[in-house]
């Protein structure tokens, strides 16, 4: 991912391989990823996909949060600015 990433004429997101903040540093520390796209199924709950926001805000990291619709009605009462450092905040929700 990170050959692709140094020759694309666009930025690259990760998606499906982000599981913890240690694989999103990983991610960033090799130039894989531009940004991610966090799912709290995957991290484990709001509060870990929070604390991985964080983390991508202070590596400038772009992020796109995703969640079930359980997790997303949620998300949604959360004030974007409960995640400092993000201008590029957004939100989808996916429907089993």
């Amino acid at each position: 991912m990170a050959q692709v990433a140094r020759h694309a004429s666009v930025p690259i997101g990760a998606d499906e391989g982000l599981h913890s903040n240690a694989d999103i540093q990983r991610h960033h520390d090799v130039s894989a990823a531009q940004g991610g796209r966090l799912k709290m199924i995957k991290l484990g709950g709001m509060t870990r996909t929070y604390q991985a926001a964080k983390l991508c805000g202070t590596l400038g990291m772009s992020i796109n949060m995703a969640g079930q619709i359980t997790a997303w009605k949620r998300a949604m009462s959360l004030p974007t600015s409960c995640v400092p450092g993000h201008r590029r905040l957004k939100f989808s929700s996916s429907v089993p």
